[in-house]
């Protein structure tokens, strides 16, 4: 009986050491799922705007410079004219819907604009909807297959009921704001969003871009970004 017992410890034991040595590929492997999976990157509009004037490029130009990039998005507006809407959509893009002010939202101009797979953002303390028309826009959004950013760094009124409205719909963001990318500092903002990303399981970049640099410099640096999140 006791030789019974020795060996099973001796196959429990053998099973913990496998365990042990198997951790090392299996951190690896998560790794690398990680690295794999596709980081959204989100160009404003607004500075699409702001560099067809200052460049003297019209913006179709500019946008088809960026048309093929993987994972891009394009914040605009809900008060965006409606050829500039047109002219997002029918290029391919999804959009981020950003509002700096929730109240204000027309639900019902969101409707007509809002295209399957956009995304809904407000940049204030509260949710859009909030206190008590929170399930009108998670309805719309479920509806159209899209997704709300959380913001890191950014707490909101509203955002656990919101959150629990829309399963599997919350995509973990990170913001670099038009005030934070006036003077140029590209290996600064590279190491933070390599961070966001890498530590925290950021999976949307919204980058606003300098003013100091060139259109094309921008796009470098968001290609170099990119590069960098996809490297082992």
């Amino acid at each position: 009986m006791k030789t019974f017992k020795n060996r099973w410890d001796l196959f429990f034991a053998s099973l913990v050491i496998l365990a042990i040595l198997s951790l090392p590929a299996l951190f690896t492997k998560i790794k690398n799922n990680q690295l794999n999976k596709p980081i959204a990157w989100v160009v404003d509009f607004e500075d699409l705007q702001y560099y067809s004037k200052t460049e003297g490029k019209d913006l179709a130009t500019l946008i088809g410079y960026i048309r093929d990039v993987p994972d891009l998005l394009v914040a605009m507006s809900t008060l965006s004219r409606r050829k500039d809407i047109e002219l997002i959509q029918t290029s391919g893009f999804k959009i981020l819907w950003r509002q700096l002010n929730a109240s204000s939202v027309n639900i019902l101009k969101l409707k007509e604009i809002m295209r399957e797979g956009d995304g809904l953002l407000a940049f204030e303390d509260e949710v859009l909807g909030y206190p008590d028309k929170i399930n009108l826009f998670s309805e719309l959004i479920n509806r159209m297959n899209g997704f709300a950013p959380l913001v890191e760094f950014a707490p909101q009124k509203g955002w656990v009921e919101f959150a629990r409205r829309l399963p599997g719909r919350i995509i973990r963001s990170h913001v670099l704001q038009k005030k934070e990318v006036k003077k140029a500092e590209l290996n600064l903002w590279e190491n933070r969003l390599v961070r966001a990303v890498r530590m925290r399981s950021i999976r949307l970049l919204y980058v606003r871009m300098c003013e100091e640099l060139t259109f094309d410099e921008n796009i470098e640096f968001m290609f170099k970004v990119k590069q960098r999140l996809t490297s082992k």
